[in-house]
């Protein structure tokens, strides 16, 4: 039951997104082809993974710097070859300081971007049509295209 959960559980979710990532490329999926979306704690997950080196390329959408014993800046250095994109809208302070310090501190490819309103998360990216536009735009930026034979 998630209600019971202590930092170290909530932490060890960080394996799921990894294991999902396994079973993507299990079923035929390129390691190196994977990105990954998260928002809030999610976007914590999603930056850990991309830490263990299961994500290839990651959004955050309204993260903060340290969640359920997950610490951004810690990890940031293990990210520097996973293109980062952070988004947040300017009334969502947490969001706001995560972007702006990470982007401050990363070395690699990182980029911060701030919407307009108070939007947090899924409802950013609904309530931002250049949001949702923007986080298509960085995974085929980030990502390698399919080869040819798979665009039937």
């Amino acid at each position: 039951d998630f209600r019971a959960f202590d930092d170290s559980d909530w932490k060890s979710r960080a394996s799921d997104v990894s294991a999902a990532c396994e079973a993507l490329v299990r079923e035929g999926c390129e390691s190196g082809a994977i990105g990954a979306v998260g928002e809030g704690f999610g976007g914590s997950l999603v930056f850990d993974a991309a830490a263990r080196g299961a994500v290839a390329s990651a959004v955050l959408v309204s993260t903060e710097l340290e969640s359920r014993g997950i610490a951004l800046m810690a990890i940031l250095e293990k990210t520097e070859r996973v293109p980062t994109l952070v988004i947040a809208s300017e009334g969502d302070s947490a969001g706001v300081t995560a972007g702006e310090r990470l982007e401050s501190a990363a070395s690699g490819f990182f980029e911060y971007r701030m919407y307009p309103g108070n939007s947090f998360g899924a409802d950013l990216i609904a309530n931002s049509e250049s949001a949702a536009v923007q986080i298509v735009q960085w995974f085929e930026q980030t990502l390698p295209s399919p080869a040819l034979s798979d665009r039937d």
